[in-house]
Order: C-alpha cells, then structure tokens, then sequence
C-alpha cells in the first residue's frame, strides 16, 4: 500500500452519540490525537520524533479538513432543524 516507513491501514467509522476526540500532548514525546466511536478507537501519532515538514502539513491538513467536515455537519444539521417536520413521517399516532 505504501512504503516500509510510510502511512498504512484504513478504518471506516460510523459516528452515533458515543464518541470522544481528545489530543494527548505528553512531554518529551510525540502528541496523540485519539478519536473513539463505540467499540473503535483510531490513534494518531508520528512515525518519529524527527518532525518534519511533512508532518507539520499532514497536522495542517487534518485541521482543514477536520474543520471542513464540522462545517458541513453544521450545515446540515441547521437545514434539518429548519426544515418543517412531516407528522406522517412520524408514524401513527398512539
């Protein structure tokens, strides 16, 4: 899939209501940005501790990105709650 020293794996995650994301800073050591959804958890960290460009890009990116998909949910979520709710949609009632 890549180089030996390269990136690797890919994992797909469904988020419901019980997620967590937390960045992990430890002194002396490389941050760790956890991300938890029910029974999955994804950790990021760097290959090394010799911080490269490359890395401080890839942070950069994640944060755009990251900032991007809130955006959208953000969006979406203001349409849903604007739009008028369809009784009938909600099933007979009781």
């Amino acid at each position: 899939m890549s180089e030996a020293s390269g990136s690797y794996s890919r994992v797909s995650v469904s988020v419901g209501s019980d997620w967590r994301v937390r960045c992990l800073p430890a002194a002396g050591h490389s941050p760790v940005l956890d991300i938890d959804a029910g029974e999955i958890e994804v950790s990021f960290s760097l290959a090394s501790r010799d911080i490269r460009a490359s890395v401080v890009e890839f942070s950069a990116e994640l944060a755009r990105e990251a900032a991007r998909f809130a955006a959208e949910v953000e969006r979406l979520y203001a349409a849903q709650q604007a739009a008028p709710q369809d009784p009938a949609a909600a099933g007979p009632a009781a």
